[in-house]
């Protein structure tokens, strides 16, 4: 068996829905996102065994997380590098109010060129990504030829799918995954990760789907 990482998006927030930036803000799962994580931990219970799971702190993450160990019986071990973006002073905007007024930093989370801009008191994508890299190299290089769930968040998780397939930290836009959606990357020695299944939410129905 080879080293199988299952990463799943914590379940949906009012944030979420609003479009409101909460990185570091540690806001609790709403109601849907609760029945999202009830789903997602009955698909993950049926794939069969998992060794260990990883939770961001954040009680969004950890919430799901511990509805997965409900099922699974793999208590979640907290890994604070898996925490999400921090937005620093920008916490609590929306994605509206960032493009519209203050779009260098709006630019700065898609342009390889902003990867080094900081937000005011928060972080830059060079420096998430920086620890997202660290938390993968401790999970692997302690799991090895097992099958580990990885809880985090939107950001993390297109961060660590970039750096495990093509090796681009700048990819993170091509895994922008939902809700309690579920991506399975299997480690086979090479550069490139083999791709399972990327932002599959087909345990959820269409009510549930989540948002991005």
């Amino acid at each position: 068996m080879k080293t199988e990482l299952i990463f799943i998006r914590h379940g949906s927030t009012t944030s979420n829905s609003n479009g409101v930036l909460h990185g570091r803000t540690d806001i609790p799962l709403a109601p849907l996102g609760l029945g999202q994580a009830r789903r997602t931990a009955q698909r993950i219970a049926s794939m069969g065994h998992v060794e260990s799971m990883y939770s961001s702190p954040l009680q969004r993450a950890l919430s799901t997380a511990r509805e997965i160990s409900q099922v699974t019986g793999v208590e979640p071990v907290l890994e604070p590098k898996l925490s999400e973006f921090d937005f620093g002073d920008l916490e609590g905007h929306t994605f509206d109010d960032l493009q519209v007024k203050h779009p260098e930093l709006y630019l700065s989370l898609i342009d390889p060129n902003g990867f080094d801009q900081p937000f005011p008191n928060g972080e830059s994508r060079s420096e998430l990504y920086e620890r997202v890299v660290g938390a993968l190299e401790d999970i692997t290089v302690n799991h090895r030829e097992a099958r580990v769930v990885v809880v985090a968040h939107l950001i993390v998780i297109a961060t660590a799918i970039a750096h495990l397939t093509t090796g681009d930290p700048h990819d993170v836009v091509r895994y922008l995954v939902r809700n309690c959606s579920i991506s399975h990357l299997e480690l086979n020695g090479n550069r490139s990760a083999d791709i399972h299944a990327i932002d599959d939410v087909s345990h959820l129905d269409e009510t549930m789907s989540g948002t991005r």
